[in-house]
């Protein structure tokens, strides 16, 4: 459920033209407050930063000196401090000069170690985070996720592409890495950056901005009055382990920066334009520009192509020639500089906070919420596809959502595990009816659809071309134009998930309506397109390891907080008294 989706399309005023315009007739006197917006930023504490990796700090959600505090205009701000460290033998491969003459070989190499520069960083802010508590009136609640990396990556997957556009320090798209932006939410190092750095191990630093109501338990919350129910604190971990991502940007961008900025008389060096000059001169086959980088975000810690050129002779003429090498990278550590909070809220007056303290002196007050779960299958990939069983006691749940691993790194990345047929069952009912190709077109649609983004809003491009590409589709018009058993992506493909949902699609705003099972038996069924090792979910066609990795269910479930004024906010998780008493179902 995506609540921005569903906030976007609550139109329900509009529908009453009476009830509208009645609305309208007295909105002068309808405003409540006292004229003080507020905007606090509030250090973390207990402890405070810096942090380590693996430790916890507490934020502060809520303030007393605001008495209602707007969750969703709200975020957490952090400085992110990290150590990144190529490979040895990709360090080896790469730093090896080229077959021209050394004059020329040093300005290929120079040139080189500025234009290879990577991304890293997170596809999303809440990534950062890998487990979190929250605590009410400075209790802790029964709302703690331990696994809140494949939490915040299933909400990242379902992101409409308007939530993405142009988020700096909160998002990250491949597109902006690709070509080196500034909306992203990571940093950018250089070869050169590795070459200087001792042991080549490249310390960095970069903001990164979480909105509060990104993170799940906080979605639906927008108004909370917390001069009612006391404040709320958060608190968080730092992971530094499979929720980082890196990518190679474009050569081509970068060269022409730097041309840029070296041509400019101010800034410019004589020998950085001399050596551009030549190289390009010496680019006859088009090298740099032929965008031979890998199109699509790796995870830390997995393998992917570096593309870069180096010098050699042709018919007693310097050129340079591509030169691709195998690479992995790691963070070796990691830290918060600084993390703190910016609340946003107002005070009203004196009698509207009378009046809802006298309303909810004998009611609570329900704000909806959702929990996602976490189960791996015992099941391996093997040739002849997917067979996967296991038990699970539902309460509300309102869809499954499934991971395809192929390395022991993935998490927030995900790829398509490329099916000839794929389905779900539970106790014996399919979903859907009838199995489908996880390349197909009513595939997309089954997903788009379960997500809620068949409407006005559209799926991330990520999330529809994860959806629909076929790496090993050889006999179409891109795999006749290459040489091997895979095609590259055109673009980023590692948002891939399969989604079913298990409640009603007839209205975005549906709470409570999922399945409540005590011993739900899920069957996850699948054949490979090429039922073969050569199959790239079986074997990975880069260092030709075997996928040890099972599948991964993700459960989502519906929970609430309940607030009172008299014992503050508690969650609700796995309540069946509420499903019986709120709907009468079972």
């Amino acid at each position: 459920m995506n609540y921005n989706v569903i906030k976007a399309l609550d139109q329900e005023e509009t529908g009453d033209l009476i009830k509208y315009f009645n609305y309208t007739d007295g909105i002068l006197e309808a405003n409540s407050g006292v004229h003080d917006n507020k905007c606090l930023s509030i250090d973390s504490s207990d402890p405070p930063c810096p942090v380590q990796k693996g430790m916890y700090t507490k934020l502060k959600l809520t303030d007393e000196s605001i008495q209602i505090t707007n969750i969703d205009k709200s975020s957490i701000t952090a400085l992110v401090n990290i150590k990144i460290k190529p490979s040895s033998q990709f360090w080896n491969e790469l730093k090896a000069p080229g077959i021209s003459n050394p004059e020329f070989d040093n300005k290929c190499e120079s040139i080189k170690n500025q234009t290879v520069v990577f991304f890293v960083g997170l596809k999303s802010s809440t990534h950062l985070f890998d487990a979190y508590r929250v605590y009410s009136r400075n209790k802790k609640t029964a709302c703690e996720q331990t696994e809140a990396l494949y939490e915040n990556a299933a909400i990242r997957m379902l992101k409409a592409q308007e939530e993405l556009d142009y988020k700096p320090g909160i998002y990250t798209q491949w597109e902006s890495a690709y070509n080196m932006e500034d909306n992203i939410c990571g940093c950018y190092i250089s070869m050169e950056e590795f070459i200087k750095s001792p042991d080549n191990t490249v310390e960095k630093e970069f903001e990164v901005i979480i909105p509060i109501d990104d993170l799940l338990p906080f979605a639906a919350m927008k108004m909370f009055p917390n001069a009612l129910f006391g404040n709320l604190t958060l608190e968080v971990k730092m992971a530094i382990q499979q929720n980082f991502v890196i990518c190679q940007c474009k050569q081509e961008t970068i060269l022409n920066k730097i041309s840029h900025i070296s041509s400019s008389s101010y800034s410019g060096s004589d020998e950085i334009k001399d050596n551009i000059t030549e190289v390009i001169k010496s680019d006859i086959y088009n090298i740099i520009k032929r965008n031979g980088e890998y199109h699509a975000f790796t995870q830390i810690g997995d393998s992917f192509n570096v593309h870069s050129f180096t010098g050699a002779l042709r018919e007693s003429q310097n050129i340079i020639v591509g030169k691709d090498t195998t690479v992995s990278f790691m963070i070796t550590d990691g830290s918060l500089k600084y993390c703190r909070t910016n609340i946003n809220g107002f005070n009203i007056k004196d009698s509207i906070l009378n009046e809802l303290i006298e309303k909810y002196q004998t009611k609570e007050l329900i704000i909806p919420s959702q929990y996602v779960d976490y189960q791996a299958f015992s099941q391996k990939p093997m040739t002849n596809g997917l067979k996967c069983n296991t038990t699970y006691a539902m309460t509300n749940v309102s869809s499954l959502m499934f991971l395809f691993p192929r390395t022991t790194n993935e998490v927030t990345c995900s790829r398509n595990p490329l099916l000839a047929s794929l389905q779900l069952q539970i106790d014996n009912k399919p979903y859907p009816d009838k199995p489908f190709s996880s390349i197909e077109k009513s595939h997309t649609i089954y997903n788009i659809t379960n997500a809620g983004l068949d409407n006005l809003f559209s799926p991330s491009k990520e999330f529809a071309y994860s959806l629909e590409y076929n790496e090993i589709d050889t006999n179409s018009i891109i795999g006749k134009a290459g040489n091997g058993k895979y095609i590259p992506p055109l673009k980023d493909n590692t948002s891939y998930c399969f989604l079913c949902s298990t409640e009603r699609l007839s209205g975005y705003g549906t709470f409570c309506d999922g399945i409540t099972k005590d011993n739900a038996h899920v069957t996850l069924s699948g054949t490979l397109l090429i039922p073969n090792n050569e199959h790239p979910y079986i074997t990975n066609p880069l260092t030709k390891e075997s996928n040890d990795r099972c599948p991964i269910m993700l459960v989502c479930q519906d929970c609430f907080w309940r607030c009172t004024l008299q014992g503050g906010c508690e969650y609700i998780c796995n309540n069946k008294y509420f499903v019986k008493e709120k709907t009468g179902t079972d």
